[in-house]
C-alpha cells in the first residue's frame, strides 16, 4: 500500500504524513495488519510536481470457510 500527501514545508508535510499513515492503520480492515511502514519520501510525479510517499507493507490473515 502506497500514501501519497501532497508536499508542504517541512513540519506541516510531517503532520500531514503522520495523520494519513494513523487514518489508513485505523481503518484496516478486519484481518489486514501492518508489518512495516516506512519512512517518508519525497516522489516525483513529472509535471505535477513532488509528493510526498509512505510505504505501508500488510499481511492479510484469512480464515478458510467451512
Amino acid at each position: 500500500m502506497l500514501i501519497v500527501v501532497a508536499n508542504k514545508k517541512n513540519q506541516a508535510q510531517l503532520e500531514a504524513v503522520e495523520a494519513a499513515v494513523d487514518q489508513v492503520l485505523t481503518n484496516l480492515p478486519t484481518g489486514f495488519v501492518p508489518d512495516i511502514i516506512g519512512p517518508p519520501q519525497l516522489t516525483d510525479i513529472g509535471a505535477q510536481g513532488t509528493v510526498t510517499t509512505v510505504e505501508v507493507n500488510v499481511s492479510a490473515h484469512m480464515k478458510e470457510g467451512a
